[in-house]
């Protein structure tokens, strides 16, 4: 009866054993599973992230592009404008020359006659 009883153990701790051995496979399944998830999960975030990241980027890009061109024409706007002023003052400045003596009024008046004449 000893003999029986030492085999019904042995065979108790061997089922046990195998019980413990499945018990394990399928815990260590469960954690590569956990794991590959969570992988895929930070992967998820990592690339949103990135995606978010990059439009802001472009959005600041295009922001800074549309001010540089404002503020280019701004400031060929205002080159313009003194350009304008600039000739008009060196115009005012040769016809005051031009015109500082009678004598000189007198010989642009018949030049403008004769080229209205010929016309």
């Amino acid at each position: 009866m000893a003999l029986r009883d030492a085999e019904t153990a042995r065979e108790e701790v061997q089922k046990m054993e195998e019980t413990r051995k499945q018990i394990m496979e399928k815990a260590r399944l469960e954690r590569d599973s956990l794991i590959q998830e969570a992988r895929a999960i930070k992967d998820e975030i990592v690339n949103e992230a990135r995606l978010t990241a990059q439009k802001e980027a472009e959005k600041i890009m295009l922001k800074a592009r549309e001010q540089i061109d404002r503020e280019r024409k701004e400031a060929l706007a205002e080159i313009r404008s003194q350009v304008g002023l600039l000739s008009l003052e060196i115009a005012g400045k040769i016809l005051k020359e031009e015109m500082a003596t009678a004598e000189k009024q007198q010989q642009v008046l018949e030049k403008y006659i004769k080229n209205v004449e010929l016309n």
